[in-house]
């Protein structure tokens, strides 16, 4: 029987590596699972590893699942239960895109560090900013972290990574002069009540496609607010056996704080009435195919822009 571990020298005598191996059971029958170290004391540990791994239950080796595979079935498995919609649409573009282009064929029991970095290398030398990179590397870390507690890798490679520290620019906004040209030129365009209601009110474009008109307040009088209840999320569901679909909801906002009033600047209440009367001459055109959601911001059918 083979030992345990085993100390090995080269024919010149100069370099020492230390065999570990570990008996484990697979479905062609037991085998000895080996890996090589140069220290005694990491053979020592991954033999201490392993073996409590086999007692748990879990895989002594790395899965030998392509990467791409792997990362598909995550995401439908194990993310989409648990995050939001549009969350689980970023998640899918950022590991179609970016990662199993390039190491979906990779079985995860080769994937490494180097490979890892040498995609967001690409990633920058294309010109792709560090909120992209950042974003992806976030993904895939929380990806290849459930691989690591359901026993199909022993570490995570991702967490080995390092990323460049995100550079801080300032940020600008608009000082009035610019923001009343900005005003003007929405005014020319079908979406001038929404660009500037998202100017003045700092209201995310989800949660201004979702505005409905019950949701204004004291439009007559000296306060008129808006109630942000609600955001619009697109979503799209990606198939391996057919072809992508895509759709739409209201959603409650993430955090308490999203629920609020949000006070409506004097200067709205004019464009939000010719904004009324636009919508009510499309309703009257769209007939039987209008989509009574009663929102302020709409498509030619009553449906949310898109």
């Amino acid at each position: 029987m083979p030992k345990k571990l085993e100390k090995r020298i080269t024919a010149d005598g100069k370099t020492v590596s230390w065999r570990a191996r570990v008996r484990v059971t697979t479905p062609d029958g037991p085998r000895w699972a080996s890996r090589t170290f140069e220290k005694q004391g990491e053979a020592k540990a991954w033999i201490s590893e392993a073996e409590g791994r086999r007692r748990r239950g879990k895989a002594v080796e790395a899965s030998r699942e392509p990467l791409g595979k792997y990362l598909r079935r995550w995401l439908d498995d194990i993310a989409a239960p648990t995050i939001r919609p549009n969350t689980l649409a970023q998640y899918r573009w950022n590991l179609d895109r970016y990662i199993i282009p390039v190491l979906g064929g990779l079985p995860l029991a080769e994937l490494s560090a180097g490979d890892i970095a040498a995609v967001y290398s690409g990633m920058r030398d294309r010109g792709l900013s560090e909120r992209s990179v950042k974003l992806t590397h976030a993904v895939l870390r929380r990806a290849l972290r459930w691989a690591v507690s359901d026993g199909l890798l022993w570490r995570n490679p991702a967490d080995a990574v390092e990323l460049p520290r995100r550079r801080r620019t300032e940020k600008r906004a608009m000082n009035p002069d610019e923001a009343r040209a900005f005003v003007e030129a929405a005014a020319e365009t079908r979406h001038g009540c929404l660009f500037t209601v998202l100017l003045l009110t700092g209201m995310r474009p989800s949660e201004a496609f979702a505005l409905r008109w019950g949701d204004l307040e004291g439009l007559d009088g000296p306060e008129p607010v808006a109630n942000v209840r609600r955001a619009l999320v697109r979503y799209v569901e990606r198939s391996d056996d057919g072809p992508s679909r895509s759709g739409w909801r209201f959603d409650e906002p993430k955090t308490e704080a999203g629920r609020r009033v949000v006070p409506l600047a004097p200067a709205l209440v004019p464009m939000l009435t010719a904004q009324r009367a636009e919508v009510a001459k499309r309703r009257l055109k769209a007939g039987s195919a209008w989509q009574d959601f009663d929102l302020i911001f709409t498509g030619e059918d009553g449906g949310p822009l898109d």
